[in-house]
């Protein structure tokens, strides 16, 4: 039985292939992929990049990247997620606040997932069942327990979808007088990768995007978060959001600021 360490070894090697020979300060070629929604240069030249290797490598492997085939589903054995510049937008516009990031599906469950974040020079990684790791050193959920104590992330406020804008604008809403901070940057690799490290200590992300999500689910899942959907049930693939927490408290609180009337 594969431990799949081959896998994450061959996807941070790619990875960090990709970066040195496509990231720049400046991107280039910068276009409308639609309302609210940008693409550069860099994106697809990562991404075709990543595919060609995985192409080379695991000829069977299906593969979902979000520049070529969105709309692939995970309905085979073995199917990788790319995600060639998550924050694209702030990569854009100059900020370092953005990642490249991978996962690994079998059978219907995240096996690896690697998170590349340039400007910080660190590689989060996790192996189902093996823990959650940044630079080969182990990483574990925040151990603050108060409501009042606590940093929460929030996923991008939706321009497609108005009643699930409106949800997000009560949630944050209602945390703000009962977290210590809010924080939205505009990157789930940032977001995921925060929490899964103690940096942050919950996380709302409303989107069924899996380059986005199953990086960041598998990396928290390792580090011992709380991991539910937007009503508190068990995560499952296909849900329309997610939310991850250190401690049950402050996942029922997230869940309570989703419920606002």
């Amino acid at each position: 039985m594969s431990n799949f360490i081959t896998e994450k070894d061959f996807m941070i090697e790619v990875i960090k292939e990709a970066a040195s020979k496509y990231l720049c300060i400046k991107p280039s070629e910068i276009k409308k992929k639609g309302p609210f929604d940008l693409v550069t240069k860099t994106d697809t030249d990562i991404e075709s990049f990543i595919v060609s290797k995985l192409h080379e490598s695991y000829p069977e492997d299906a593969i979902i990247g979000e520049e070529f085939t969105p709309e692939m589903l995970v309905h085979t054995d073995r199917c990788w997620t790319i995600d060639p510049i998550d924050g694209t937008v702030n990569y854009a516009h100059g900020s370092t606040e953005y990642g490249i990031q991978c996962s690994l599906i079998v059978k219907g469950n995240i096996q690896v997932s690697v998170i590349f974040l340039p400007s910080k020079d660190e590689t989060y990684w996790a192996i189902k069942n093996v823990g959650a790791f940044c630079n080969n050193s182990r990483i574990e959920i925040s151990r603050i327990t108060t409501i009042d104590d606590s940093v929460i992330y929030a996923g991008d406020f939706s321009h497609k979808n108005n009643s699930v804008r409106q949800i997000q604008i009560k949630s944050v809403d209602y945390l703000s007088s009962r977290v210590s901070k809010i924080r939205m940057v505009g990157a789930a690799c940032i977001d995921y990768s925060s929490v899964a490290s103690g940096k942050a200590d919950g996380l709302i992300s409303i989107t069924r995007n899996p380059w986005d999500i199953y990086p960041g689910l598998l990396l928290c899942q390792e580090a011992g978060a709380i991991i539910t959907d937007l009503n508190g049930d068990v995560y499952k693939f296909g849900a329309s959001g997610v939310i991850i927490a250190s401690n049950k408290d402050l996942s029922q609180e997230l869940i309570r600021s989703l419920k606002v009337n």
